[in-house]
């Protein structure tokens, strides 16, 4: 699996970053199609999302750490500030909604960065696929919560988000209407997570 991002270096320009399954973190522009490699990680599958503020900043989903980190564009790949821990807790997997301090994930998937539309605070939307459920992360409270699916309880069932179930949340988009699309892997379907 590989996943990318548009995001913009310390020098302003904009690439196209890639974070491979074998750790390997390279950029390229689709103009000239040319790629440059940047660092190489831990081992891990890992989707991307860019800042919606701050475009030298990546969001990655590392789904064998059950954790989401950012890396930072401006710094160098050898400081320790390049890549942080933002929520959940490397280890095992495990479904825990509250503060950044003790939410658990279970092999996040793709995830979604963005200003919350009713509050207008920054906030990661997560496909937390063991935990058949999609998770949001607010960026300015630390708290993780549950918006989509009962955690730890696979199934299938639409309606109301707190009662609707899940099988393996994968993926996840926003229209410009402020609907989130999630792709449901384990049923096969596509549901919709509408703002009232």
């Amino acid at each position: 699996m590989c996943s990318y991002a548009r995001a913009t270096d310390a020098n302003g320009e904009s690439f196209i970053y890639c974070r491979t399954w074998q750790g390997q973190f390279f950029r390229f522009k689709l103009e000239d199609r040319v790629y440059d490699y940047v660092t190489t990680f831990a081992k891990s599958d890992a989707c991307l999302a860019t800042d919606p503020d701050d475009p030298t900043k990546i969001y990655c989903a590392l789904n064998e750490y059950n954790k989401i980190t950012c890396i930072d564009l401006t710094k160098n790949p050898e400081d320790s500030g390049f890549e942080t821990d933002v929520c959940g807790i490397q280890g095992p997997g495990a479904y825990q909604d509250g503060h950044v301090s003790v939410a658990r994930l279970n092999n996040p998937q793709q995830i979604l960065s963005m200003h919350d539309p009713e509050t207008g605070e920054k906030v990661i939307y997560i496909c937390d696929a063991n935990n058949n459920c999609v998770r949001m992360y607010n960026m300015e409270t630390k708290l993780m919560s549950t918006v989509a699916g009962i955690g730890g309880k696979s199934g299938y069932a639409a309606g109301n988000p707190t009662v609707s179930r899940m099988n393996r949340p994968y993926g996840i988009c926003i229209t410009p209407e402020n609907d989130i699309y999630i792709a449901d892997a384990g049923n096969k379907v596509i549901m919709k997570l509408a703002f009232m």
